[in-house]
């Protein structure tokens, strides 16, 4: 089999400091992407690409982009960028509309 990706490390954070575990913080995710990044063993400059969650929400979109900011700044330049995606945003979770779920 061809190997197309290996996982190096992991990060997490729950936010849960905040209003709840489902409200988004960026301190919490900058935590979570810093000791990913460590457990790995590389750097930020490494990456040529991010496929981020891309929440399709004001606050939630603004709290990852900030995080991103924060790590991939320290090691990025205008000759070193990092490309930024999100297909989840563009295609939403992989759950049909109610209305359509009851009519299949």
């Amino acid at each position: 089999d061809k190997i197309l990706a290996v996982l190096k490390g992991i990060g997490s954070s729950s936010d849960g400091r905040s209003q709840s575990i489902y409200a988004p913080r960026a301190e919490g995710q900058l935590s979570a992407l810093r000791r990913a990044y460590s457990a790995a063993a590389i750097t930020p400059d490494t990456i040529g690409l991010i496929e981020a969650h891309g929440t399709g929400t004001r606050v939630g979109d603004e709290v990852e982009f900030t995080a991103l900011k924060g790590v991939f700044g320290e090691y990025r330049s205008a000759a070193n960028p990092c490309a930024l995606g999100s297909v989840k945003s563009m295609i939403g979770h992989t759950k049909a509309p109610r209305q359509f779920e009851t009519r299949l």
